[in-house]
């Protein structure tokens, strides 16, 4: 691959949105749920009282998903499938060892056709899949939020740049 490819790859790699509100919070979930395909990870990150569930419940409503969508916290894994596909909201939030993960079957479940939501998964990045999406949540206000979407792996690029285009080029800014 050529230092041009490389470098016009990275820049398509990662995008920023800005949101005003919870409910665009979840518009811009849902617009990532809908276009998920089979095998899709997405990794949240951020500060607590970011919107790392808000996101989450906008992924299972672009999924199809019927039943009410709550942080799992204490279950640290909670499975939908009522949408499209399976959805797998993770919350690692609790979780202060790796070898946790396994007594959740987390490895089976991240390689699943369904589409995993993992909050908190920055906890752990050597066991994140190769295939996913990073979506850093920054608090900018009291309801503001910046979005930063980074892409890692190919099945991820192509959605992160079917969810730019269906949001109509919405994106704030397009970082290198």
């Amino acid at each position: 691959m050529s230092r041009m490819t490389e470098s016009v790859r990275k820049v398509l790699s990662t995008m920023k949105f800005d949101i005003s509100s919870p409910e665009e919070t979840a518009a811009l979930g849902q617009v990532f749920g809908a276009a998920s395909v089979p095998g899709t990870c997405l990794v949240l990150c951020g500060d607590l009282g970011a919107g790392k569930t808000n996101f989450a419940k906008g992924v299972a409503a672009g999924l199809g998903v019927t039943e009410a969508v709550v942080s799992p916290t204490f279950n640290i894994v909670q499975e939908y499938r009522s949408g499209r596909l399976p959805f797998y909201h993770f919350d690692l939030y609790r979780l202060n060892f790796e070898d946790e993960l396994e007594q959740i079957d987390y490895y089976a479940i991240i390689e699943d056709e369904g589409v995993s939501l993992i909050e908190w998964g920055d906890k752990f990045p050597a066991l994140l899949p190769v295939d996913y999406l990073l979506v850093t949540i920054i608090i900018t206000g009291s309801a503001a939020r910046t979005f930063e979407i980074e892409a890692h792996g190919e099945r991820s690029l192509h959605l992160l740049m079917e969810c730019a285009a269906a949001l109509g080029g919405q994106s704030s800014g397009v970082d290198a």
